[in-house]
């Protein structure tokens, strides 16, 4: 199964390279070259223009001495990295398109795809061994070397749709705003927590008041009923009674 790139199949972008290496042109309108010891390597985008959530691959061509030499089909071994809005993504492997088995594609490419998911400046460093050679090439995107990474708006029809960047991009600012409110609604809980802690303990200061008062109430209804009557004196505890009465 091969790659489908803005309406383009590999088959058919390795199928027009082949051609312009036949016809003695560059293998590709918009790549940059790079020699490594006795070997060019031509590298850039697949399809282009390039659009950003479209498949594509970083395309790599490997020939003798210059991009219309003979096309190098064996022993290599390459990867690409890409570089992209201050990341770094891991280097991958660089894969034949040529089949031997059908004779299909460009003995002299090497692919690796890439959906680009944001606009802007690409960096490929190819790295490796050809023949044992070692191969560390590099190349930013521009004017003299490959396409840039473009917003699709600007060629989509009848409405525009939302980038991953846009996308991305509204997510964080929804998620932004429901941290501030999940803030507020904590800070607001807190509130009514305390307020509620406060009333709680203003509720059982005010029962322990009353109990005190009872206590205090009874203490003081048990004190009255223990005075003797008015005009009545006391007897003194253990006295004898009067004799004759």
């Amino acid at each position: 199964m091969r790659l489908c790139a803005g309406g383009l199949t590999l088959g058919f972008v390795a199928t027009l390279a082949a051609a312009f290496s036949v016809l003695g042109a560059p293998p590709a309108l918009a790549h940059t070259t790079q020699n490594a010891g006795p070997y060019a390597i031509t590298f850039g985008w697949m399809v282009e223009p390039c659009y950003v959530g479209e498949p594509n691959a970083v395309q790599v061509f490997i020939h003798q001495t210059s991009p219309t030499g003979a096309a190098v089909s064996s022993n290599v071994t390459l990867t690409v990295t890409v570089a992209a809005g201050g990341v770094t993504g891991t280097a991958q492997p660089l894969v034949a398109s040529f089949d031997p088995d059908t004779g299909l594609g460009n003995p002299a490419e090497y692919d690796a795809p890439l959906i680009p998911e944001a606009p802007g400046t690409y960096t490929f460093t190819v790295a490796g061994e050809v023949n044992s050679t070692k191969v560390n090439v590099s190349a930013s995107s521009g004017d003299s070397t490959f396409d840039s990474a473009n917003d699709p708006s600007r060629i989509q029809f009848p409405a525009a749709v939302q980038g991953p960047a846009a996308l991305s991009n509204a997510i964080t600012n929804l998620q932004a705003a429901l941290a501030t409110e999940t803030d507020v609604a904590n800070a607001a809980k807190a509130s009514a927590d305390t307020a509620k802690k406060s009333a709680n303990s203003a509720k059982t200061l005010a029962i322990i008041a009353i109990v005190v008062a009872a206590v205090l109430g009874f203490g003081a209804f048990g004190a009255g009923r223990r005075k003797p009557a008015p005009g009545k004196a006391a007897e003194p505890s253990g006295a004898a009674p009067e004799k004759g009465s």
